[in-house]
């Protein structure tokens, strides 16, 4: 089990350690996370399962494969305000430093085998490739690694629902135990389309952290045609039959037909990881799904906790990272 790590920590990692300060100013180019510190949620989460997923899948002789479908340019700005910008680690390098453990008792590595980043925003890719280079060069001289990108790391620019039918036959082609992690985080319920999950689903052990977009579902779901192109048959046939009482259930029955499609030993955390901005709106839900028992176990103890996090809280974590604050 890797030990635990606390919010804290993992704030200053992505924000204002001296590793993060150097990949982050290879670019200018930065998504925009639009206001509130509520993003990190889901790089906290993100940043915390990781080794725990996989050190339990490597030790069980798996090839494991990262997917992030939407990549962004590796550096995300969130703002209070305008004059309290904060840049953070997006999750592709999130992914890398997280992606790699070394194990003393083997005397080796512990890594997945290629990461897969997506974006159809060129300026995105661009910026992403000179973060993930300078990534690469940190951890192969603290792992004595030749990660190489385009090799070990590879950068797609182009739409996740066109690109994931490639990547799922190169995956498709390795020998032996199999397995993939896919952090899907869209702009809008419209960027990801249902047959793409399914493609990946042909993947057998399929593990997934989806930031699920209900306030983008809230604002277009009524005015969608074809709401069968974005979800899963049973909720979309739902969704004509009765509509949907509130966005919670919603997000609900998403979760369920995944498991369903997915296959019965599959495991999620039923409550999600509820994100909500400045004005207490729900924004997101961070749902996970796992094949792994204990990495479910473990991990579903920090989406409690961050579950619990206020935003309120969290800003005050923020301000003492960045030194606008004192520790209690």
């Amino acid at each position: 089990m890797p030990p635990k790590r606390e919010i804290k920590e993992c704030i200053f990692d992505i924000i204002k350690s001296d590793k993060a300060k150097e990949i982050i100013n290879v670019s200018k180019t930065k998504n925009k996370e639009g206001f509130g510190n509520w993003s990190l949620k889901k790089l906290i989460f993100l940043d915390y399962y990781l080794p725990a997923y996989l050190n339990i899948i490597k030790n069980n002789g798996f090839k494991t494969f990262f997917i992030d479908f939407f990549s962004g340019s590796g550096a995300n700005e969130t703002k209070e305000c305008e004059s309290n910008k904060i840049t953070s680690l997006g999750s592709p390098i999130v992914s890398l430093f997280n992606g790699i453990k070394y194990i003393k008792s083997k005397g080796r590595n512990n890594r997945f085998d290629r990461w897969f980043f997506i974006d159809y925003n060129k300026e995105y890719c661009e910026a992403l490739r000179k973060r993930v280079l300078k990534t690469l060069e940190i951890i192969n001289k603290n792992f004595s690694e030749k990660m190489e990108i385009d090799n070990d790391v590879k950068i797609i620019c182009g739409d996740c629902n066109l690109e994931m039918e490639n990547i799922v036959k190169e995956i498709k082609r390795e020998e032996g135990k199999i397995a993939v992690f896919a952090f899907i985080d869209p702009y809008s319920f419209k960027n990801l389309e249902w047959n793409t999950l399914k493609k990946l689903f042909e993947l057998r052990i399929a593990d997934i952290i989806f930031t699920f977009p209900l306030y983008t579902i809230r604002r277009g779901i009524k005015n969608c045609k074809i709401p069968e192109k974005y979800l899963p048959p049973s909720l979309s046939e739902r969704i004509k039959e009765k509509g949907i009482r509130n966005i919670t259930e919603f997000g609900e029955l998403y979760a369920v037909d995944i498991v369903k499609e997915i296959g019965r030993s599959l495991r999620y955390y039923k409550k999600g990881i509820t994100v909500r901005n400045v004005n207490n709106s729900e924004l997101y839900r961070i749902e996970f799904f796992t094949h792994a028992k204990e990495a479910h176990r473990i991990c579903s103890n920090k989406a409690d906790e961050l579950d619990r996090l206020s935003n309120q809280n969290l800003k005050f974590i923020v301000d003492q990272v960045m030194g606008k604050q004192k520790a209690l």
